[in-house]
């Protein structure tokens, strides 16, 4: 009997263990993986540093954020590659954007720019300054507006 109780409470607690997250931890630039550095210093190098952290989510692996002194998010997976880049008031620096994508937005929405950029499973979701968005397969095809 209480060996069912305890299988209980685990099957209870397990889901908020999944979601619990170990603090973000403040890091120096160095400590970033050097894919992340690389792409920092070619896209944002003229921009001051604010804030670069760790986070360790339970089962999701090590992300790392950085914050510019404008509000502006970057952040990134444990091997540097980029999960998300999100501007304040200013454009995704083009090179980012794949080239479909961006063909295609300044056919479809000529006057705008890309404020966010988000990696998601094989999708991209993108964020554009007249606040609309999009989601684009991994290869630049358009598929949807975004909710």
């Amino acid at each position: 009997m209480n060996l069912k109780k305890i299988w209980i409470a685990m099957l209870i607690m397990l889901p908020y263990l999944a979601t619990v997250r170990a603090a973000d931890k403040p890091i120096p630039f160095s400590k970033l993986p050097q894919k992340a550095q690389q792409f920092f210093e070619a896209y944002f190098s003229h921009d001051d540093i604010v804030k670069i952290s760790v986070d360790n989510p339970y089962f999701f692996g090590t992300e790392y954020e950085v914050v510019l002194k404008d509000g502006s998010k970057i952040e990134f997976a444990s091997q540097g590659d980029w999960l998300e880049v999100k501007m304040k008031n200013k454009a995704v620096p083009l090179p980012v954007v794949p080239k479909n994508i961006m063909q295609y937005l300044k056919k479809s929405f000529p006057d705008t720019f890309v404020t966010s950029m988000k990696k998601k499973g094989l999708l991209y979701k993108v964020k554009i300054s007249n606040a609309l968005e999009l989601e684009f397969s991994r290869q630049g095809k358009f598929l949807r507006f975004d909710d």
